[in-house]
């Protein structure tokens, strides 16, 4: 198990699908995506933001990176 896996599964709830998943501590991953993006990338930003640790940011991007598709739409629904 990679120190990604070990991240994702310490901080990421994704039992309903990558669309739905969540922070175990905080926002849905689409909105830690969306924010980062409105924050110019900054992790430790939106980790402050949030009140969570900045591992869990980088759990959300890590998890974003291999769910992309999915959370990239649910983005875009979001947004509409």
């Amino acid at each position: 198990m990679t120190l990604t896996t070990e991240a994702i599964e310490q901080y990421i709830d994704d039992a309903e699908g990558p669309d739905r998943a969540a922070l175990k501590l905080g926002p849905s991953v689409w909105f830690v995506i969306a924010s980062l993006r409105t924050y110019g990338n900054d992790l430790g930003k939106v980790a402050y933001e949030f009140d969570v640790p900045l591992a869990a940011v980088e759990a959300a991007v890590a998890y974003y990176e291999q769910n992309r598709a999915c959370i990239d739409a649910r983005i875009e629904l979001n947004q509409a």
